[in-house]
């Protein structure tokens, strides 16, 4: 359990280890033991609502756009939700379609419940898409066994030469027997895709940025030349600058599928002809999201508590900055105080969502928002202030 101060606020975090592992009712499965996998003890709900229930939807929406502000800043053209919100599988499939991304089919998840192909109408998967489909699939069954699998996968433009299928428009690619939830969630990364990139946003810029700032206070931290005071002194400027990218890379990744699930939850009374899921993908993602966050809130905590009493600019400086911390901490926690979380609910729910990094040639190309998320984690478990007792000399 943590504490935390903020702006005169005390608030308590509960902080259970609800990141993907082999012990998570969230855990997830590889394409490959997939396919012979029987009785999964998963219902896809996929017999809920049959392909033409719902309404159909006016294509004159399409080019529209009306910017609605969701969670942690993130922006979205809202026209497009609200134009599936209760429209048909039939209708979402060919709404989607034509909104700059293709709708993928991927196997059958093997169940033995109720199964009903609804999305069979869907695009067949070009090599290209097949093979990051199988690449994404391997990579997560390689970190967490055989307890689970994916039901869809969001994949957004690039001129990359590797996949020329995705030159022209980006691609979701989903289960043939999932429900039209998992759609509108992929169908949701896209849109925030579209609004990000409005607004000048780089992935490439951002993921550069994000390592040049790690390294850069990295480097500032492993000093044995200098004193504890002047370290603290010296290491405020790269920390404002690694927290400022830190907090972009986590709304981009496993802020952004806590987001989803709490925009589509918050709109459940027009959402309709989709099985929502439970509420342990908000809880698992804002996790991972909280992990970093208190890290780094301890490692400034750290330099500050170092700083000269005299640096009352640099005491300010990060003072703003941990309060931002805050604010993020505060609202993550909002979200899951909203959406209550109990383990008990976590019974034949093995399953993840995922969606591919923005950037799909840089080094981690192909990892899904939640790995993405674990990943930085590894890196910000790396920052760490040395003690005072550690530097005798000074």
């Amino acid at each position: 359990m943590v504490g935390f101060v903020k702006k005169g606020l005390v608030f308590v975090l509960l902080i259970s280890s609800m990141a993907c592992s082999q012990n998570d009712s969230i855990n997830i499965h590889g394409l490959s033991l997939l396919e012979d996998k029987k009785n999964y003890h998963y219902n896809t709900k996929s017999c809920d609502f049959t392909f033409t229930d719902g309404n159909s939807i006016n294509h004159n929406i399409i080019g529209t756009s009306s910017i609605s502000k969701a969670y942690f800043g993130k922006e979205f053209n809202k026209n497009y939700l609200e134009a599936i919100s209760s429209a048909s599988v039939e209708a979402t499939l060919r709404f989607v379609n034509q909104t700059g991304v293709t709708v993928y089919k991927s196997s059958l998840i093997e169940t033995e419940y109720c199964s009903s192909s609804l999305f069979s109408s869907a695009s067949t998967m070009p090599q290209d898409i097949q093979d990051k489909w199988t690449t994404s699939i391997q990579q997560i069954d390689d970190k967490d066994g055989d307890d689970g699998f994916v039901l869809g996968l969001y994949l957004p433009p690039t001129k990359s030469h590797l996949f020329p299928s995705l030159h022209s428009s980006g691609a979701i690619i989903i289960r043939e027997n999932t429900n039209r939830w998992t759609l509108i969630h992929e169908f949701m990364h896209h849109l925030f895709m579209l609004r990000s990139r409005e607004k000048g946003y780089d992935p490439d810029v951002s993921l550069i940025n994000f390592s040049k700032n790690f390294e850069n206070l990295k480097s500032i931290l492993a000093r044995e030349d200098i004193s504890i005071i002047k370290m603290a002194t010296d290491a405020v400027e790269p920390y404002l600058n690694f927290v400022e990218s830190l907090d972009e890379q986590l709304v981009q990744f496993p802020l952004e599928e806590m987001t989803i699930e709490a925009v589509l939850k918050d709109a459940s009374d027009t959402i309709k002809y989709a099985p929502p899921t439970s509420n342990e993908y908000i809880h698992s993602t804002a996790n991972i999201a909280l992990k970093n966050y208190m890290r780094i809130v301890n490692l400034g905590e750290s330099i500050y508590r170092e700083l000269p009493v005299e640096e009352k600019a640099l005491h300010e400086k990060m003072s703003v900055a941990m309060d931002k911390i805050a604010d993020r901490i505060l609202e993550i926690t909002m979200i899951q105080q909203k959406y209550p979380y109990s383990h008990r609910e976590s019974l034949g729910d093995n399953f993840l969502l995922l969606a591919n990094s923005e950037s799909t040639h840089v080094h981690h190309k192909g990892c899904p928002h939640t790995i993405e998320g674990e990943r930085i984690l590894n890196m910000t478990i790396q920052l760490q202030f040395p003690l005072k007792n550690a530097d005798p000399l000074f």
